[in-house]
């Protein structure tokens, strides 16, 4: 099933156009089994590549088009260029996370308790020290704004070479599953640290794209 809006009345994505895809008859078709967050035990075990290629083309003209994906990152990261829909990894966990953050822009669960009273903390790994990298508090969370706004018409989301991850605090049922520690990453540093504080990265990219209202 596929579901276009021209223009959202949701709080986060208010005023912008979004696009919903779900699989026949479950919600969790387009999902895969490997994902934490889908309990399902069913989903979708291949890309499909048709819509996946039809998805990087979706870009409004002046604007630009971002999408998260469970796939794992190593599937499809070869495909991602400028001027085409961003596809953020949507990770399990901090170590996915941060591994994945070398490669592809980056999102993930964070628990509230690990924001600690900040929009921004960093996690690095000790095994690639130099690879340390900034998880950016979703600014929708905690200001009056949505995607539209984000980044001053510039959203996180759209940006393709982003050196930070962007973190969406758990809530509901997803509340729980980002605070167990059981469920690991595909791939697990040995270790992963954070500290907190500094400044939240607002201009990464040399293009600024306009946002479609």
């Amino acid at each position: 099933m596929l579901r276009t809006v021209e223009t959202s009345r949701a709080k986060k994505t208010k005023g912008i156009a979004v696009t919903y895809r779900a699989g026949n008859g479950e919600k969790f078709g387009t999902c895969p089994p490997s994902c934490s967050l889908n309990d399902s035990g069913k989903g979708a075990s291949e890309i499909d590549w048709q819509y996946f290629d039809a998805l990087l083309d979706a870009v409004p003209r002046k604007g630009v088009s971002f999408t998260y994906s469970h796939f794992h990152w190593v599937d499809w990261f070869r495909k991602l260029k400028r001027d085409k829909t961003v596809i953020n990894y949507s990770a399990d966990n901090l170590p996915d996370a941060i591994n994945a953050a070398c490669y592809v822009p980056t999102v993930t669960v964070v628990n509230e308790a690990q924001w600690q009273g900040n929009k921004c903390f960093r996690v690095e790994r000790d095994d690639i020290p130099e690879e340390n990298r900034a998880v950016v508090r979703c600014p929708a969370e905690y200001r009056d704004i949505s995607c539209a706004q984000c980044g001053d018409g510039e959203p996180f989301c759209a940006r393709l070479n982003r050196k930070f991850i962007i973190g969406f605090t758990a809530h509901g049922p997803n509340k729980r599953k980002a605070a167990d520690k059981r469920r690991k990453a595909v791939v697990m540093p040995r270790k992963v640290t954070a500290a907190y504080g500094g400044r939240i990265p607002q201009k990464v990219n040399k293009a600024k794209p306009t946002a479609k209202n």
